[in-house]
This record gives structure tokens, sequence and C-alpha cells, in this order.
């Protein structure tokens, strides 16, 4: 997924808007956040995205949905009019941070979360306004700094939703992790299989059989409160990737069938990475 320049953005109207971190030296602006709509006009029972654009200041970097053994995730909270309903964010493709000793995933230099709200069928009046709080936590290798910012965004409501900010929201989409059953993912990824014990507990292992093989892989689980995913190893060579880790279950209650989500990330022989979903199984015995 290569970066390109991102012109001629379109910002929906801002009404309050605030966003700081508050550190020693108060004059740092560590991460610039700006709110954009993909629509500038919604129709009722349409959906659209409300994009969060964080532009990290160089060498610090906020969290992934899982941080990893440090940090803590950026949040959004979106209060919608009445009737509509608000996704859980969308998380583009993190990367390993360069915190020494540490296993912490995120993002540098720039990302952009972005959140679904669907509108019900009637919308009252000319125009719908969002009332959007985030948090975010930015670090480097020394230090780690609050930060937050509250935003109200205003949308049209019209006969017929009409798109904006195309190229920004393509961009971003364009970055996160795929199903293997989508056409990037049918055109790299062979089969992902997970073995298992004769008794039929899943195995600490995925195995990853390729069509087109990749320059490199990582891994990138989906820890909660109630599981732990560490001590990854990854061995490839060719069309054959091997993932083992080490899962510690805190909550049995709260990992139904021993589900746990992840995105493994491939780079091609372009030089491009690609994300894609997965899930996989952890014994619960």
């Amino acid at each position: 997924m290569q970066s390109r320049p991102l012109n001629c953005l379109l910002l929906i109207t801002i009404l309050s808007l605030s966003a700081h971190a508050v550190s020693a030296d108060k004059d740092k602006d560590l991460v610039k956040v700006q709110a954009f709509a993909d629509v500038s006009a919604i129709k009722p029972g349409d959906t659209f995205h409300i994009g969060l654009l964080q532009t990290i200041k160089p060498h610090w970097h906020t969290y992934w949905i899982n941080a990893g053994e440090v940090g803590t995730p950026t949040s959004i909270h979106v209060t919608p009019p009445k009737g509509c309903v608000v996704g859980a964010i969308q998380w583009p493709v993190p990367t390993k941070l360069p915190m020494p000793g540490l296993r912490t995933y995120g993002y540098e230099k720039q990302v952009m979360l972005m959140v679904p709200v669907t509108t019900p069928k009637t919308l009252n009046g000319d125009t719908i306004e969002l009332a959007i709080h985030s948090e975010w936590q930015v670090c480097d290798e020394e230090a780690c700094v609050e930060g937050e910012g509250r935003y109200k965004v205003q949308i049209r409501v019209a006969d017929k939703t009409s798109p904006a900010n195309l190229n920004l929201f393509n961009h971003w989409r364009g970055r996160l992790p795929v199903s293997s059953n989508s056409q990037t993912g049918r055109k790299h990824i062979g089969r992902m299989m997970q073995p298992v014990f004769k008794t039929g507990s899943p195995q600490p292992m995925l195995n990853i059989n390729w069509i087109r093989p990749p320059k490199d892989v990582e891994f990138f689980p989906v820890e909660t409160d109630a599981v732990a995913i560490e001590d990854i190893v990854i061995k490839h060579a060719g069309k054959r990737t091997m993932i083992r880790y080490v899962p510690t279950v805190y909550n049995r209650k709260k990992l139904p069938d021993g589900l746990v989500k992840g995105v493994y990330v491939y780079t091609d022989a372009e030089g491009n990475r690609h994300g894609v979903s997965c899930s996989f199984r952890v014994p619960l015995e």
C-alpha cells in the first residue's frame, strides 16, 4: 500500500474543535487531529463514515487497537442524532513500534481512524450534527503524553447522498485489513490452516500457504482482557509461513469457542504492505 499525496480535501463543517497534548513543554504539538466525513450530504437510511486524521510528530507514535505490552489505543466516542447507529473503529494495518525491549503496535507519521454511522429512515431537519470525543496516547522511546480532542460535525440531509473527500478515504480504506476471500487476498493467499492435537484442541500455530510468495510476513493479534498472545515466532520460506505463539487465557467466558482475532501482514514483491483479517482458536482446557 503506497503512500500518495492527499490533495483537495473537503473538511466537513467543524463547529467546535479542541485538541491538545499536555506535557512539560506545552509548546510541543505532538499530534494534530482533523475530523472529516466521506459525505457532504446524506440520504436518510444511508451509511457514511467519520474519519479522524492524526498527523504525528516525527519519532512519536500512537497506538493500534492492541497496543501490545505498553500504551493505550486511541478511543473515539461519537454522539449522533437519535436513531443513528455508530459502528466500531476501523483500524488500518499497524506497524511494530521502535520501543526497545517491548512489543508494541501502532502508527507513526500519519493515520486515519474511521467510524461508520448509519442513519435512520427518517431524519428531522436540514442537517444532522455529531459530537465527537477522541482520546489518544502519544509516545516516543522516553515518554508518553495524553491528548484529547472534541469536535462537532454537521452534514446536510438530502434526497441523495453526496460523497466527499474521496481521495482521502480511499487512501486509508486501502490500508484496512481485508478478508482472505477478497480480490487482494485470493491473488496472494492459497490457504491458512491451524493444526489441532489428537484431542481436537487447537495447536498454538498458524500455517499459511501462498500463491505468490511475499517478501515479508508479520502477525498482529488482537488481544483483550480475556487473552494475551505472546512470544510470537514467524518462520517464512518461499510459499510457506509458520506462525507460533503462546496464548494465556484470563477469562474463558469472554472467549466463545476460544476464538481470537488477528491480522497478518505481508509485503508483496512490489514492496506494498497488505493486511488480512483472520480468526484462530486458543485452548480453553
